[in-house]
């Protein structure tokens, strides 16, 4: 049971200082702001740094509560190099106890505080399918990740598009890139549950060194 306890307690040392410090890929589902300007207040920096001509793209968030709420950030027809097209924020409000999200800062719809961010893939004629940081609601390719995310441990992340389906994909991540500022992923449940495990674990051990 004490190695038990002592692995567990290494394994939450090293997620811990994994999230925390080291900047890598995390394919978070849902992230949230680290930017709360008042604790009622808070806003996301995007821009968008990199584009195929080939498969342009929509690109937005959505609310974990309501995965059909969504916010388009960036157009499929906007180009990397047209600013200030390429570099928008998105404001966030917490209007008497509902959150609210606005491009503008004027025009505001009712929104989550949590939230996922999503792709539609457009082929020059239509849009053809929407691929999600949560992998279950892609629209094809389901449970298939089209979406790779980075954090760099702090409130900066990047997100990449693989726009093929995953029959013919080369999974090269370049279809379409953007950065984000002043977010952090949510931690998923089992990550909560190990690292609470670790805790414990951890407390266990020094009540026993107490006793001693």
């Amino acid at each position: 049971m004490k190695k038990f306890l002592t692995i567990t307690v290494l394994l939450s040392c090293v997620l811990i200082a994994g999230n925390v410090f080291a900047y890598g890929v995390v394919n978070a589902p849902y992230w949230t702001l680290t930017d709360f300007t008042t604790g009622e207040t808070g806003s996301t920096y995007n821009i968008l740094f990199g584009e195929s001509p080939s498969f342009e793209s929509d690109f937005g968030i959505f609310s974990q509560k309501d995965p059909t709420n969504m916010l388009r950030i960036f157009a499929a027809n906007e180009e990397p190099s047209l600013e200030p097209l390429s570099a928008k924020s998105v404001y966030f409000k917490n209007n008497s106890g509902t959150w609210q999200v606005s491009l503008d800062n004027k025009t505001w719809q009712g929104f989550d505080v949590n939230f996922g961010f999503y792709f539609k893939v457009y082929d020059g004629n239509d849009y053809k399918y929407t691929f999600f940081t949560d992998s279950s609601l892609n629209t094809t390719d389901v449970g298939i990740q089209h979406i790779r995310s980075e954090w760099d441990g702090i409130e900066n992340a990047r997100f990449y598009l693989e726009s093929m389906l995953s029959a013919n994909s080369n999974w090269d991540w370049n279809d379409m890139k953007v950065e984000v500022h002043d977010i952090a992923p949510i931690p998923e449940p089992g990550t909560v549950l190990l690292l609470g495990v670790g805790l414990l674990g951890l407390l266990g051990l020094s009540r026993k060194r107490i006793q001693k």
